[in-house]
């Protein structure tokens, strides 16, 4: 399945649908990406134009209306197809077709560098994307590990077994795993954005705002848990 587009992706409980592998993913780039539309777009534009350029350099039958006030109605009109060549233009056909030749080949230039750059970004985007949850779960089962190691420095506490200091460094331990792991989710999301417009799915403006957004609170994270 391929990506879907989502008014917000500030939602950390929004679904992150992704290719399923990273050939879908090449392929949704190719067909997906404005630029890569827009050259081979302009591509058939100049090749349709070549066409007719070489068309018109050959012979053309036309059908012609004679008679007074072209009026097919009046008994002196005549009817007649036309047969004519264009023996002459100066070239100017010729070259007009050779010119939007070149710049159909031009576009197909752009096009094919164009899709090798998001190759590249889809690539290196798929494998962050990979490479995310296993990061996310390392961090959960430290959260966990560390919730569990304060409840008990909580009751050593309460039982008059441990000390003030033992347990709030257990609560600091609590505190920073939460933090990694807020960062963690965040990355995972963050991969996710950035696969998605590597395959042309969501625009730059809306990733570069939710940048800033998220920078702000990982910022604010890491003050909570600082000594």
């Amino acid at each position: 399945t391929t990506g879907v587009p989502i008014e917000s992706i500030g939602d950390w409980d929004v679904d992150l649908i992704a290719p399923d592998n990273l050939e879908d993913a090449l392929v949704a780039a190719g067909k997906m990406r404005p630029e890569i539309s827009l050259w081979r777009a302009l591509q058939t534009q100049k090749l349709d134009e070549a066409e007719l350029a070489e068309r018109s350099r050959g012979p053309e039958l036309s059908f012609m209306l004679m008679g007074a006030g072209g009026d097919r109605r009046d008994p002196m009109a005549k009817a007649g197809l036309v047969f004519s060549w264009a023996f002459e233009d100066g070239g100017a056909r010729r070259a007009k077709a050779k010119k939007m030749l070149a710049e159909a080949n031009a576009a197909d230039h752009h096009a094919l560098g164009a899709m090798m750059d998001a190759a590249s970004e889809t690539a290196s985007a798929w494998a962050s994307w990979k490479a995310a949850p296993s990061t996310v779960n390392a961090a959960e089962r430290s959260v966990k590990a560390s919730d569990e190691f304060y409840k008990i420095e909580r009751v050593r506490f309460n039982a008059g077994k441990g000390t003030l200091s033992e347990l709030l460094e257990a609560q600091e331990m609590l505190a920073e795993s939460e933090a990694l792991l807020a960062s963690a989710t965040w990355r995972q999301r963050l991969a996710w954005t950035n696969l998605m417009a590597a395959v042309g799915i969501l625009n730059w403006d809306e990733i570069n705002a939710e940048k800033e957004l998220k920078s702000a609170f990982l910022s604010l994270s890491k003050e909570q848990v600082a000594p």
